[in-house]
């Protein structure tokens, strides 16, 4: 899971996940919080500062929180295009197949292509051309 927030509230969400058995750790940059009992970093919450680039060679920073819309669950998450322009960034290859999972249940289309920034349109493109 990601998580979106302020580096000013970071002890606070530290001390908050402690209390329910996660300890915090650093890898390859990114701050997360794993379970101490099965401490793998691919199950535990990662960390995005908001208004920070994730990598130092990304050329965008991670959005503001005021990108946030109510979901579903009435928690808020990020809206659709700017979670579309952060896995493009990232572009790894589970990004890559989260967006083609999202292209496949209709919610990838060439009218998102303006909604995302010029530089990362190519690979929205080459997503939006795979078979399903």
């Amino acid at each position: 899971m990601d998580l979106l927030a302020r580096r000013a509230d970071l002890s606070a969400i530290a001390e908050t996940l402690h209390r329910v058995g996660l300890v915090q750790i650093e890898v390859l940059g990114v701050t997360m919080f794993i379970d101490r009992r099965r401490p793998t970093p691919k199950g535990g919450v990662h960390l995005v500062i908001a208004g920070e680039k994730v990598r130092p060679h990304y050329t965008h920073p991670a959005p503001d929180l005021d990108r946030a819309v109510r979901g579903v669950a009435a928690y808020p998450v990020v809206d659709l295009p700017t979670l579309v322009t952060m896995k493009l960034q990232s572009y790894r290859p589970i990004d890559q197949a989260h967006l083609i999972d999202l292209k496949s249940v209709g919610l990838l289309d060439q009218g998102l292509l303006r909604k995302v920034p010029r530089d990362l349109r190519d690979r929205l493109r080459a997503i939006l051309r795979t078979a399903e």
